[in-house]
């Protein structure tokens, strides 16, 4: 990979672990827990280990192509024109019964903001969100729209309710219960006084600047440097870059990045930098594995034009939509 970018800051993966549990290769729109020391500013890092894993699996029981939503297993898919489509087209092309496996970032009960969604073969049922009624007793809770039944060995003594959890199971849902297989935390976070930390999420939680949730870690952005909007912007929905360093059990932010406000206009941005490879024409290539199209009349090339297009040569490939698996790339520059 030689690096990879991850809610702004570039990490180079040169020596990194790499551990997917859900997708053979790393692409774009996957969301990933990275491990590794950044800079002071949270602009580049070393990966020593980079996790990536879906965060929900299974039928689609409706699609709302209005609102951008579908449903999975009692939760909805949020998806916009920062959706990364796998091997779809689009949310049109989804339908009820269809089998999609979903990356995304929790975005309050029963709600998940989807990254990239791919169609899959009938599978086992994946599904990320939010703790509710906890009954450890009667070993079952409330995940969305769905009843989970767990066995007592199965999920983490730290698991309550308002916690991050994604469970697996080897059945489908039936009567609106869901029998898990195994729970596990999601998107945990160490809170150790003085750990640097960087994440990517919606806001929920939130009472006041000082004091909401992202990945349902606690941040207090108060004395922030906000970009991408006013500090006065941040409320429930709103999705985040955060970085701070933890005190007393909370992230206090030092940077704050704005990217997305509910009902707000949304401007996707996806790169690809490297080395082209699997060359056939301007529309059908590959840079680090990455399928693109450079082939569009407005495309903006830097340095060089389509001509000079062609394996070897080094490349950076920016574009804003990604549709069955493509790249489409606005503008190429040569390096």
């Amino acid at each position: 990979m030689a690096s990879i970018i991850v809610n702004g800051v570039r990490y180079n993966t040169d020596s990194a672990v790499l551990k997917l549990r859900d997708a053979p290769v790393l692409q774009l729109g996957m969301t990933a827990k990275v491990n590794g020391p950044t800079n002071a500013d949270f602009t580049t890092g070393v990966a020593t280990e980079v996790e990536s894993a879906a965060d929900a699996r299974g039928t689609v029981v409706s699609v709302d192509v209005t609102s951008g939503n579908l449903v999975v297993l009692g939760t909805t898919i949020n998806t916009d024109s920062t959706t990364v489509w796998g091997n779809i087209s689009g949310l049109s092309a989804v339908t009820p019964g269809m089998t999609v496996q979903v990356w995304g970032l929790p975005a309050g009960q029963g709600v998940l903001r989807a990254t990239r969604v791919e169609q899959q073969p009938a599978n086992s049922p994946i599904i990320t969100g939010t703790v509710q009624n906890l009954d450890s007793g009667n070993r079952h809770f409330v995940l969305g729209g769905l009843t989970v039944e767990f066995q007592q060995n199965a999920v983490p003594a730290a698991v309550a309710a308002g916690v991050n959890v994604r469970v697996r199971a080897n059945a489908q849902p039936a009567s609106g219960v869901l029998r898990a297989a195994s729970v596990e935390l999601w998107y945990p976070v160490s809170l150790r006084d003085g750990t640097r930390r960087q994440l990517g999420g919606v806001v929920t939680d939130f009472s006041t600047t000082r004091s909401f949730r992202v990945l349902g870690t606690p941040v207090d952005a108060s004395s922030a440097q906000v970009s991408g909007g006013p500090l006065a912007g941040i409320a429930n929905g709103v999705e985040l870059d955060v970085a701070g360093t933890v005190a007393n059990g909370v992230l206090v932010a030092t940077k704050i990045k704005i990217k997305k406000t509910p009902g707000g206009a949304s401007a996707a941005s996806f790169t690809a930098m490297g080395t082209i490879g699997s060359f056939k024409s301007a529309a059908d290539f590959k840079v680090k594995g990455q399928q693109v199209n450079a082939s569009d009349l407005g495309v903006q090339f830097v340095n060089g034009t389509a001509s000079n297009l062609g394996n070897g040569t080094k490349v950076s490939i920016s574009g804003d939509r990604i549709v069955n698996d493509v790249l489409i790339a606005t503008r190429v520059s040569f390096d």
